[in-house]
């Protein structure tokens, strides 16, 4: 299973200490998704709630977004999927890495 795959919390700072980087800094454009891992922990220490909530709270609520949210709606008739749900992964909750 997915989540089987995915470490959390202290455990994905334990797997991340020993990570290579890909690259040297300043060598290529390239960017990392797990610095948003990171800043949705960060998030959560800062508010002290979870980063759906804060993420509920401080942009869907102040903006007064109808068809935002954090996690896949039960109607998917206003998401923008680009291909079949199962091959975009749509479907599949990929837990911490959300942010």
């Amino acid at each position: 299973m997915l989540a089987d795959l995915i470490p959390c919390g202290s455990e994905f700072f334990k797997y991340l200490s020993k990570q290579h980087p890909s690259f040297p800094s300043s060598y290529t454009p390239l960017y990392s998704d797990i610095a948003f891992q990171i800043l949705g922990y960060a998030i959560e220490s800062i508010t002290k709630k979870p980063f759906a909530q804060s993420f509920d709270d401080a942009i869907v609520k102040a903006l007064s977004l109808k068809h935002t949210s954090y996690t896949r709606p039960a109607d998917n008739s206003s998401s923008i999927i680009p291909v079949d749900p199962l091959k975009s992964w749509y479907t599949v909750n990929i837990g911490e890495e959300g942010p």
